[in-house]
């Protein structure tokens, strides 16, 4: 007897091998054809014309709802006599279930409800990114969209939030300071962080690690690096430690949250204060995401044309690896690492060959002196070639680009005078001057520690239960400072209070262990010490002005507390000693390639060429030349302020001169009376009622081939708040900042 299930199959197969197109729906004629073939061969030949005949039969098209016919038109769907479906298709898509459309597969069958819930939402984009791609239930992920299009992904990787993904030496540098924040990354690790602060060292590292993510999506925007960043990033302790940045675009859904905590109030006191505070340091957060972001675009960028140039000059092969470096002591281990680890050759960005030993002397002076570098850009290629790249990075063309001690500058002048081309006899000469009102200045300084000693002993007087409050409310460094100046700063890193410094154990109180000690008592035995003579540091001076100046704050009628009132005058008079020490040593006349320049100026004009990187003008045409270290940085530095680069060519465009030697030559000095006051208030004649935190010391101008240009000025401050010790910076003038952005 005949098998009908077997002879159904055998057609079925047959069919299916000789259409490629799988089982088809017998509507073209090459189908009827073929299957009137099949039959033939198969000797069923006695039923072949009533079996097509059957086939061909097409069912009555039973009437759509009216909304559902609507639908049928605009999706394009007719009657195929089965169901419906698209007139250039093979096939129905969807059928007739009292008069509603419904989904169907090839063989007409309805789509099982698994299905429809495996194919819906989140779970089913992912399932339909994971079938073959030439599956109609086929769709690109997101990520798979990204890549062809080269733009970031919105979803941000979950193993990555907070983390670097960087394979460089100072990986765990980077993500202990995510972990720690800034400020609490010493504690935990023993080490000071890379010079700077909170923001710096944000900025350092996730334009780095952002880097990396161009070199994978290089079409993504600013915006969209940004908020993936902020994503990643801005949740982290560091990132909760971000200052907002001014000038910077605003995140549309942060400020939509500001203005709902906002409320009924007003920004000075808004209606939800706790959601307010909250939305407000997430976009201090995004401010910094955002810098870093356009630091990135401008690094990557700048690799990338670098690698090409490689390329072509020297030969760099076409994979490439790209390590973005940190400027803590671990990152600038990692870095000689990978120049010792070299198999093949070492190139600085202009396809110079450089030595190892000079490059990892170089290296190794990072952050100061020959090397200014915050980070570096180092690429491999397959051949074990290594291209090296260094960079000053700054959020914004406002930064301070320099400061420095009063003590730094004394040792800076003198080799500045040792370096010029006065007789042995004038060298000594001027030395001696420089001596001279450095230890003035040094003495008036030295009294900041003297004004302690009567606000301690007037402290001692006062309310204990408000000094203690002030103590516990402190979000700064106060209780740190009475740690180190008690136990030592050894001790505080590893957290060992058990025992004291031995000049502090005729003031501990009676029966109490050092690892017991109140805040409060701590503060007594800093005062009593204090009251008593003994010679103050800067943690126990910092302890003692910190709760003086906010007791005074809370408590305007106390008096013998305002210790920046105190400091004001002394700060006027270190001005005053500086534009007279450089007034005296203009008297001895420096020979600068032929031209006689002032000693005094040229010590400032040696100083701008050291505090704003100006030997960047001199490459080309200076070179790299070997055993000397000092000439790397010409052609592998950059300053990168928050995506405005600095080179040596935009230097030289915007100051108008060719070379230092030329900038030596018409470099001026000009003073002017400008100071920084803690108060913006003013008596009933308009003068400034507020204590001096600051003074501009010197604006720095150079007339070069465009006429006379404001370079910027150097200001005499504090950095540690209106009772902290002061120094020197430098920062560009606004002339010279929108010269940059021009030219970036």
């Amino acid at each position: 007897m005949v098998d009908k299930n077997q002879i159904i199959e055998q057609i079925i197969e047959e069919l299916n091998f000789r259409s490629k197109e799988g089982y088809p729906l017998l509507k073209k004629s090459s189908h009827i054809e073929l299957l009137s073939e099949i039959l033939t061969e198969l000797g069923l030949s006695s039923i072949k014309h009533e079996l097509i005949e059957n086939l061909l039969i097409e069912d009555e098209e039973e009437p759509l709802d009216d909304r559902e016919k609507e639908r049928a038109k605009k999706m394009g769907l007719v009657w195929k006599g089965k169901g419906y479906g698209k007139e250039e298709d093979d096939f129905i898509s969807y059928k007739n279930d009292g008069g509603k459309l419904v989904k169907v597969d090839k063989d007409g069958e309805s789509e099982p409800e698994e299905t429809k819930t495996a194919f819906s939402g989140e779970a089913g984009d992912e399932f339909k990114s994971q079938l073959p791609k030439e599956d109609p239930a086929y769709k690109p992920s997101d990520v798979d969209k990204a890549k062809k299009k080269k733009i970031i992904p919105k979803k941000v990787d979950n193993t990555e939030i907070g983390k670097v993904v960087s394979e460089t030496g100072d990986s765990e540098v980077k993500n202990t300071m995510f972990d720690e924040g800034y400020k609490g990354y010493e504690k935990k690790t023993g080490s000071k962080p890379a010079p700077g602060g909170p923001g710096s060292a944000f900025n350092e590292i996730v334009s780095g690690e952002l880097v990396l993510i161009l070199e994978k999506y290089p079409n993504t925007t600013e915006e969209e690096l940004a908020n993936y960043s902020h994503k990643r990033f801005g949740g982290t302790t560091l990132g909760k430690e971000q200052k907002e940045t001014a000038g910077i675009p605003k995140n549309p859904e942060l400020e939509k949250r500001r203005k709902e905590a906002i409320g009924n109030g007003k920004a000075s006191k808004p209606q939800f204060p706790e959601q307010y505070n909250e939305v407000m340091q997430e976009r201090a957060s995004y401010s910094k995401s955002r810098v870093s972001a356009r630091s990135a675009i401008k690094k990557h960028r700048i690799t990338q044309q670098r690698i090409k140039n490689l390329q072509s000059s020297v030969g760099f092969g076409k994979e490439t690896k790209t390590f973005p470096f940190y400027g803590a002591d671990a990152s600038i281990s990692a870095q000689v690492d990978m120049v010792n680890n070299a198999k093949g050759k070492v190139y600085l960005p202009n396809g110079t060959e450089v030595e190892k030993d000079d490059l990892n002397e170089f290296i190794k002076a990072g952050g100061g002196g020959m090397n200014p570098s915050d980070t570096a850009t180092f690429v491999t290629d397959e051949n074990g070639n290594l291209l090296v790249q260094f960079h000053s990075d700054k959020t914004t063309t406002q930064d301070i680009q320099d400061n420095s001690t009063l003590a730094n500058e004394e040792n800076n002048y003198n080799s500045y005078i040792e370096k010029s081309l006065l007789n042995e006899d004038d060298k000594a000469k001027a030395k001696d001057i420089n001596k001279e009102y450095s230890t003035k200045m040094t003495e008036i300084e030295e009294k900041y520690n003297n004004q302690s000693v009567t606000i301690a002993s007037n402290l001692l007087e006062l309310d204990t239960d408000k000094i203690a409050k002030i103590i516990s409310n402190d979000k700064g460094t106060l209780v740190k400072n009475m740690d180190y100046a008690l136990y030592g700063e050894t001790a505080w890193k590893k957290g060992d209070f058990t025992q004291i410094n031995k000049k502090w154990d005729n003031y501990l109180p009676k029966g109490v262990k050092p690892e017991d000690l109140t805040n409060i008592q701590k503060a007594e035995m800093i005062y009593k010490f204090a009251n008593d003579g003994n010679k103050l540091n800067a943690p126990i001076v910092k302890s003692i002005n910190k709760v003086a100046l906010q007791y005074q704050e809370e408590n305007p009628t106390t008096v013998g507390l305002d210790v920046k009132k105190l400091l004001s005058e002394q700060r006027r008079e270190v001005v005053e000693m500086q534009r007279e020490k450089i007034q005296v040593m203009n008297d001895y006349q420096a020979d600068v390639d032929g031209v006689k320049v002032g000693l005094g100026t040229l010590m400032e004009a040696e100083e701008n060429i050291r505090g704003f990187h100006l030997t960047m003008m001199d490459y080309p045409p200076k070179a790299y030349t070997k055993g000397n270290p000092n000439s790397i940085a010409g052609a592998s530095l950059d300053v990168n302020m928050g995506g405005t680069i600095v080179n040596g060519e935009v230097l030289r465009g915007c100051l108008g001169v060719e070379s230092t030697t030329e900038f030596k030559q018409k470099f001026e000095l000009v003073e002017e009376e400008a100071l920084t006051y803690d108060s913006n208030e003013k008596d009933k004649d308009g003068n400034p009622t507020g204590n001096v935190t600051g003074k501009k010391v010197f604006t720095y101008v150079v007339d070069g081939s465009g006429g006379k240009k404001e370079l910027g000025y150097k200001t005499y401050r504090s950095k540690e708040g209106a009772v902290g010790k002061t120094s020197n910076t430098m920062t560009y003038s606004t002339e010279m900042q929108s010269c940059f952005k021009s030219k970036s």
